[in-house]
């Protein structure tokens, strides 16, 4: 016997008996049925026909009405599954996960720990205002040029973006200068072990 679930067109859980060729139906609920979960004499499957949200309900089978067993509300039970000896149904609610214990009817949360990684957690911002040195006027006082935490940034004097002008993690520049000509700005950068002097346009 295998179960079939039925859209909301043509609402309603069903058994199939491969061996008789035959379709029982469990439940004809105008709304949403679906999810069924089998014992041999009892039927749990998903539905809204009790406060809108969907709930587990359980029904014998056979006979009698269905009996709602979950009471959530705003956010419904979604893939519910049993275990192999059916005193158990875990589903989802709320990207969260669920217990409901069949015989006692209890429902408890799976409390799922994820670790995350550690190069993540490295991860910081640090502001460079502490950390300025080798501060010079350029372009006639309409700027400045200053080295922090081994970056050179130019800023303008009154309005406008500051500038990270060597983004180079793997070296350290420092005492920077306006070129006389004003078209670069000669800075110092050691990196390996060993300093040389670079030039950069501000262009």
């Amino acid at each position: 016997m295998v179960e079939a679930v039925q859209g909301k067109h043509e609402p309603g859980c069903v058994d199939h008996d491969f061996a008789k060729g035959t379709f029982d139906r469990i439940t004809s609920y105008e709304g949403d049925d679906t999810g069924r979960c089998g014992r041999e004499t009892r039927s749990y499957y998903v539905s809204d026909r009790g406060n809108g949200v969907t709930n587990i309900f359980v029904q014998e089978i056979g006979a009698g009405e269905a009996r709602q067993v979950t009471d959530f509300e705003g956010r419904g039970v979604t893939w519910p599954s049993m275990s192999s000896d059916g005193k158990r149904i875990v589903f989802e609610r709320a990207a969260r996960l669920y217990i409901l214990d069949t015989e006692g009817e209890r429902t408890r949360e799976v409390v799922v720990q994820a670790p995350v990684s550690d190069q993540i957690n490295m991860v910081s911002y640090v502001s460079p205002m502490e950390y300025i040195r080798s501060f010079r006027y350029i372009a006639q006082g309409q700027a400045v040029v200053f080295e922090a935490r081994g970056e050179i940034f130019t800023a303008p004097a009154e309005h406008g973006d500051v500038r990270n002008l060597t983004q180079s993690s793997g070296a350290r520049d420092s005492d920077p200068a306006w070129s006389p000509d004003g078209s670069g700005l000669p800075t110092c950068r050691q990196e390996r072990r060993r300093g040389d002097l670079s030039r950069r346009s501000d262009g």
